[in-house]
């Protein structure tokens, strides 16, 4: 049974309403200043991404994730991508000005030309105007670049083994004008990030390029390497299917200087919610603790967290818990979201037989503690990472 992340709404009610409150705590220990390069990686409906587009005012933001559901409903949620959207200094999405020193460049299409190997190198600035046509045009369904040889995934004319930038075409993740998926690089990009005039079924910025959401998988970036100030994760981590490869493509991606910095649920013990819902679902089945997110997930604790960064290259490395109140109204409240299918513990709640979900619903009732109005106060804890890359 494989874990299912589709339906934004009924993630929101199952867990999103509480990651907004850890991404508070989390993007205020970062203390970053403003206008900077953002990624959150993994991104969902957009909670740590929203909560840095409010409380860090960044130059440039940027979300990937692999759910289209949830990509619509954060692009919903979100003014990302447009000028009239985000006043400044939101807007400033290309403010090199306000970048850190390690910013090398004004163009934003300066080639990446130290990308390594089987990575992304940005477009070469063949032109200085962001709307100019290109001279060449690869056909949809290459990975071609410019004057990269058909066949080959390129970005400008560095050939590379990674994803497609500037005028690469369709097929990939690619960019420009390009055709359906596309999802790198394009004319209006700034800093050769996200698509310009939105390929077809893609999840992409505007001309403005003040940022966007994208497709894609945060254990292999569709993005240029070295960019971004901040590259951040919350509660995705853990369900990257090798977490110590998504720590390297953060690092990967991440400018000299920048943090790089996660959060994921402590399963075992501190998402109380979620352990004592398994507790029971064991004690009912005990098949289930084969789904059981504790054991399932052992990045999920600050050892782990703290081994992958600094395998990742990443000093400075930290680790710390966040914990926040998740009070129920009642118990309809806390019980209904793990009907709705997103997750590990809906799932399984959606799979078992009438008798096996009425039997662990009866023994959470019994044992949730209750206030005297029947509300049901429970804490959440995560732990936190955060880390530098090398100068």
């Amino acid at each position: 049974m494989g874990d299912v992340w589709a339906v934004a709404g009924a993630y929101e009610a199952y867990v999103g309403r509480w990651s907004r409150r850890v991404a508070t705590e989390f993007v205020r220990w970062l203390a970053l200043p403003t206008g900077r390069r953002w990624l959150d990686a993994g991104c969902g409906t957009g909670a740590l991404t929203g909560t840095v587009l409010d409380a860090a005012a960044p130059a440039l933001l940027i979300g990937v994730d692999m759910s289209r559901g949830f990509l619509t409903e954060a692009r919903n949620r979100l003014p990302l991508g447009s000028p009239t959207d985000n006043p400044a200094p939101r807007a400033a999405a290309g403010a090199v000005t306000a970048a850190p020193e390690h910013q090398a460049t004004n163009d934003p299409h300066a080639g990446d030309t130290t990308a390594a190997p089987g990575r992304q190198a940005a477009g070469h600035p063949h032109t200085s105007d962001p709307n100019s046509e290109p001279e060449q045009r690869p056909a949809a369904g290459s990975f071609a670049a410019d004057n990269a040889a058909p066949g080959s995934v390129a970005a400008g004319n560095a050939a590379t083994g990674g994803f497609a930038a500037d005028h690469a075409a369709a097929g990939g993740h690619a960019a420009d004008h390009a055709a359906a998926g596309g999802f790198a690089a394009g004319h209006a990009a700034a800093g050769g990030f996200v698509a310009g005039d939105a390929a077809a079924g893609g999840f992409v910025a505007g001309d403005a390029a003040a940022g966007g959401f994208v497709a894609g998988d945060a254990g292999a970036l569709p993005l240029a390497g070295g960019r971004f100030d901040a590259v951040v994760s919350g509660l995705a981590l853990n369900f990257v299917p090798r977490p110590e490869r998504a720590v390297a493509e953060f690092a990967r991606v991440a400018a000299s200087g920048a943090t790089v910095a996660a959060y994921v649920w402590d399963y075992a013990d501190g998402m109380r919610m979620m352990r004592y819902f398994w507790d029971a679902a064991v004690e009912v089945d005990p098949a289930a603790a084969t789904h059981d997110e504790g054991p399932r997930f052992p990045i999920c604790h600050p050892e782990a967290l703290r081994e992958a960064w600094t395998a990742a290259g990443l000093t400075d490395v930290e680790t710390r818990a966040i914990e926040v109140p998740t009070v129920f109204a009642d118990f309809d409240d806390y019980w209904r979201p793990f009907l709705g299918g997103q997750g590990p513990a809906p799932a399984l709640v959606a799979a078992m037989p009438p008798d096996q979900r009425e039997a662990v619903r009866a023994l959470l009732a019994a044992r949730l503690p209750r206030e005297a109005d029947g509300s049901i106060p429970l804490t959440a804890r995560a732990w936190a990472a955060r880390g530098t890359a090398p100068r």
